[in-house]
């Protein structure tokens, strides 16, 4: 007679690998402060250039302050007076980099957003520079203001990075989701939990976005203060959800463990904070990306536009996968570990 083996899963184990991996990955005070020398050396560099009032601001993940110490440096460069384009300003960047021998990796001036990247060496940081990103950075603001809500939002953020990069799902380029949608994946899953730890972002902020140079500063305070007053009504009035961080790391495998089976005719809207039928979005309905999840800010933006239909079958699979695994025989911390990254 054969006898089945009992697998186990142990949130007390899963609790002590994820704390490791968050003390692993989590930026120290001298990985801030390399960022910082890095947009104050371009500041610097940029006036150097005859660009007197170039402002150098970061964006994405270090402006989020959801960062892991080893993640590139999104940067946006705002020259007010340059009647360049901007393909011809990161140009001129570009031949004032490489005299001073910085490696650059990537230069894209054809793209919708011209693209620079270059390597820090002192730092050993890769930079992104993109010219005039004022939406890239007032999105990064509203992460920012969302991930005050609750604490366990950016913990997610970073073990679901950590853990897409281990499988070879968080890069664009090669056809997997951007970073910016891994974060709306995790703010979905805590808008669909029972209670809701985030609500529907029309809740936070339902309005239109219209930035420019001259009206950036005051545009930014406006959703600040709408969504600062909105926050404060969500959670004046929410149900406390008491899952530990362990119990939402399960439970978000789960819910995407069936991702090619939900992606192709439902869009993932944390505008909605559900699951949307595509031929109900107005938007939405006549895109042929394999994967919609849409921008809560940009409606008509697909954040997983990047995804391709040849890794669909990988994707869903790294998210079953992963889901299976935290069910094991003898589980330990060290087991955990190497389901997670």
């Amino acid at each position: 007679m054969s006898y089945g083996v009992t697998r186990i899963l142990s949130y007390e184990q899963l609790g002590l690998a994820i704390s490791d991996i968050l003390f692993w990955i989590k930026p120290s005070s001298k990985d801030h402060e390399a960022r910082q020398a890095i947009l104050k050396a371009l500041q610097h560099t940029l006036r150097l250039m005859g660009y007197k009032d170039a402002k150098v601001e970061p964006f994405g993940s270090f402006l989020y302050n959801l960062y892991t110490k080893n993640a590139d440096l999104d940067i946006s460069v705002d020259i007010p007076s340059s009647i360049d384009s901007s393909a011809n300003v990161l140009g001129h960047i570009r031949r004032i980099l490489l005299q001073r021998n910085l490696p650059i990796l990537n230069f894209v001036p054809e793209a919708r957003i011209p693209l620079l990247t270059f390597q820090s060496i002192h730092w050993n940081v890769t930079c992104d520079v993109t010219i005039k990103n004022h939406l890239g950075e007032i999105k990064s603001k509203f992460l920012l203001w969302i991930s005050k809500i609750d604490k366990r939002f950016g913990d997610m953020v970073l073990l679901v990075k950590e853990w897409a990069k281990a499988n070879d799902i968080n890069n664009p380029k090669e056809g997997t989701f951007n970073s910016y949608a891994l974060c709306l994946l995790v703010i979905f899953h805590l808008q669909t939990c029972m209670p809701a730890i985030l609500p529907p972002l029309k809740e936070i902020y339902a309005g239109t976005i219209n930035v420019n140079s001259s009206t950036k500063l005051t545009e930014e305070r406006r959703i600040q203060h709408v969504c600062a007053t909105n926050i404060e009504k969500f959670l004046s009035r929410r149900a406390v959800n008491r899952s530990t961080l362990p119990q939402l790391v399960v439970s978000f495998f789960e819910k995407f463990s069936q991702f090619n089976v939900m992606a192709g005719n439902h869009v993932i809207s944390t505008y909605s904070g559900k699951w949307e039928d595509k031929r109900n979005c107005r938007w939405m309905a006549q895109k042929t990306d394999k994967v919609l999840i849409e921008d809560p800010l940009q409606l008509s933006d697909n954040t997983a536009r990047t995804v391709r239909k040849r890794h669909l079958t990988k994707i869903s699979q790294a998210f079953g996968n992963t889901y299976n695994s935290f069910w094991h025989v003898s589980p330990s911390r060290s087991y955990y570990h190497s389901c997670l990254r």
